[in-house]
């Protein structure tokens, strides 16, 4: 779903010393799809995952960006599957991402998709 922060540790290194901090960790995901008739597939779904700030504002490094400062990211999707046969698909889905950084703003992005399949 994109929403992992990617990280289980932080640490920091002075000239003489070497620190090392494991994160605690939460999140989750849940998911609902809808069949509506024969041809039309419904999907959303939203997640999350939550490292807290305390953790990380102690280890945080002065250059912005990259997944170093990164303690949330929650991520919204929606989707419609249309099936014309049994072997043909085509689906449009929307994504919003949204990352929290413990010396940013939250930063949001958005993606819409559009794919065809075959079915064999």
């Amino acid at each position: 779903m994109g929403e992992g922060a990617y990280k289980d540790y932080v640490y920091r290194t002075t000239p003489t010393d070497f620190y090392f901090q494991a994160l605690d960790d939460f999140g989750g995901w849940g998911q609902l799809k809808q069949t509506i008739g024969q041809r039309f597939v419904a999907n959303a779904a939203v997640g999350m995952d939550n490292v807290p700030g305390h953790q990380l504002r102690a280890f945080a490094i002065q250059t912005p960006g990259g997944l170093y400062n990164l303690a949330r990211n929650r991520t919204f999707t929606g989707s419609v599957i249309f099936s014309p046969s049994a072997y043909l698909l085509f689906s449009v889905e929307y994504r919003r991402i949204m990352s929290s950084f413990v010396n940013l703003p939250t930063q949001s992005s958005d993606v819409i998709g559009v794919a065809a399949g075959y079915k064999f």
